[in-house]
């Protein structure tokens, strides 16, 4: 089976949901006095929903890993015509709104509204290779294929390269790289480019025991030793202790264009170690990373989108490191007004 980064987001997060539930049902059994007599299968003194939830619980928790663990996980996104993981603009010919969709391989217990259509479902036979304004059958049209070329979109488009570098960080660490034998600040501040963060480090770990598993290629041993040689050399970067964004840091931003807003909920790297992708990375170096790095809660900034042009877009850091209330990470525009 093939995960496109989204799957794997959502597959991970219902992974930790399932940990965190199984967690209380170990509490709750810690706690409760029953005897050792059996009934029916089912301690004398526990409750049978719980029994039968905490069982259904373990049993998720082991499906959802084995799919993590035995799938092969995207790496390349089409974006000239429609294959498993490109996402595209659908309007059904019965409906007015337009719908967001992502083609995969199998939905996995994700179903359409979430966004994905399984390449082996009916209308997804006919939107493998599909381009914009193909017509599929009765059915509607596809309207457009998201080309995602945005700096903070952060997305692995190869194996090599995710992002733009901002310049003047970029002649920052060529400087830095040629200093940094000889002065021993510079060559504290490289090695603060040299960190990598704990989610990075887990994914590192997870990609480390897939390989293992199952890889036994040239390029899997190579990849291997790759993993094992940052595992061993990169350390895990410590967060800020001035509440501003650092590496490690988890944040949200709030971009205003002139149709409205978006939110985005990001974490700060140095530079993607995995092939495991995860989308919402943002690079310490890029454009966006850069102009952010260091800010607090509540700080404005002023973005250039595009090289191309001088279009800027303003934009607001808010709730770092999830310390915010859930209800204005939720909803930022009621944190914007909150603030404003």
């Amino acid at each position: 089976m093939i995960l496109v980064p989204e799957q794997v987001k959502l597959l991970r997060e219902r992974l930790e949901c399932v940990k965190n539930q199984l967690k209380g049902f170990d509490d709750y059994y810690d706690n409760i006095d029953y005897d050792e007599t059996e009934v029916l299968h089912i301690p004398v003194g526990i409750d049978s929903f719980a029994h039968n939830q905490y069982h259904m619980e373990k049993k998720e928790k082991k499906e959802i890993k084995e799919i993590l663990l035995n799938s092969t996980y995207l790496r390349k996104r089409t974006i000239s015509h429609i294959e498993i993981g490109t996402r595209f603009l659908f309007q059904f010919f019965d409906e007015d709104e337009v719908f967001d969709f992502i083609l995969v391989d199998k939905t996995v217990g994700m179903g359409s509204m979430q966004g994905f259509i399984s390449k082996e479902s009916p209308i997804g036979k006919q939107l493998l290779g599909a381009r914009e304004r193909d017509v599929i059958g009765k059915v509607g049209t596809v309207l457009e294929i998201k080309k995602e070329d945005k700096d903070y979109d952060c997305f692995l488009r190869d194996s090599n390269s995710c992002t733009l570098v901002c310049y003047e960080e970029d002649q920052k660490l060529k400087k830095l790289k040629r200093n940094r034998k000889f002065d021993l600040e510079a060559e504290e501040e490289w090695n603060t480019y040299q960190t990598i963060t704990m989610s990075q480090k887990i994914l590192l770990e997870q990609e480390r025991e897939r390989i293992l598993a199952h890889s036994f290629s040239e390029e899997g041993k190579i990849r291997l030793k790759e993993i094992e040689r940052l595992l061993a050399q990169r350390e895990v970067s410590s967060l800020p202790d001035d509440n501003t964004i650092g590496v490690g840091s988890c944040f949200q931003i709030m971009l205003f264009t002139p149709n409205g807003f978006e939110t985005r909920r990001l974490e700060m790297v140095n530079e993607i170690v995995s092939d495991e992708l995860k989308s919402d990375y943002i690079v310490r170096t890029s454009p966006l990373g850069s102009t952010v790095f260091g800010l607090k809660n509540k700080e404005k900034f002023l973005f250039r989108e595009s090289k191309r042009d001088n279009h800027y877009v303003r934009g607001m850091v808010f709730d770092i490191d999830c310390q915010k209330e859930i209800t204005s990470r939720e909803n930022g525009y009621t944190y914007q007004k909150k603030i404003t």
